[in-house]
């Protein structure tokens, strides 16, 4: 028996059964998902996820150009699939978060990420407090630059994100080109 969802960016897929909880990633457009389920919780429990998690059955060639920039895409809205397309798109590789707790365990977890993009409402953590977890990281590393997006319209969101330290904000609807163009000024060299 196996488990069934569709990626963001349209692809259907299909894992073993009891993978609940595991991330995985989709072999078409690379993005790293969280399947629905018990989380597990002891350090033992994450080692023994990390060995098991699923892989596609085909890896691409290995690239000889720069690596690609990772982004952390932390927004539970409906719609993000085309965000998720768009960025891919433009040649980057997206990792989602669907509330603010797992961004933040992300923002942890992951070796490498180069940009995060934070929706306001996030349910479990707000983005003011994943932009600030972001800005936290290991001094060692470069800053990383965050977008924050909103659908309110709430003046006071644009002086948090500011006080955050936010390098960005947009409010929604915005046209996904206009992010993209947003995330392309930031990852550029000398832009931070």
């Amino acid at each position: 028996m196996s488990i069934r969802f569709q990626c963001p960016c349209g692809k259907r897929l299909s894992v073993p059964d009891g993978s609940e909880g595991h991330r995985v990633r989709c072999p078409v457009c690379r993005t790293v998902t969280r399947l629905p389920g018990e989380k597990r919780s002891d350090k033992a429990d994450q080692e023994h996820e990390a060995s098991e998690e699923v892989q596609p059955q085909e890896e691409p060639p290995p690239k000889t150009t720069a690596p690609r920039a990772r982004i952390l895409l932390a927004d539970d809205d409906a719609d993000v699939a085309a965000v998720v397309t768009a960025l891919h798109g433009k040649g980057f590789d997206v990792v989602l978060a669907e509330d603010g707790e797992e961004a933040i365990e992300l923002l942890q977890e992951e070796d490498r990420l180069d940009l995060v993009i934070v929706e306001v409402t996030l349910p479990k953590a707000n983005g003011f407090e994943v932009c600030r977890a972001a800005k936290r990281r290991d001094p060692a590393r470069p800053p990383m630059p965050v977008i924050m997006v909103t659908a309110r319209q709430k003046q006071g969101d644009t002086d948090l994100s500011h006080s955050a330290k936010a390098d960005a904000f947009l409010r929604k609807p915005f046209r996904p080109s206009d992010l993209c163009r947003r995330v392309e000024e930031l990852l550029a060299p000398g832009a931070h």
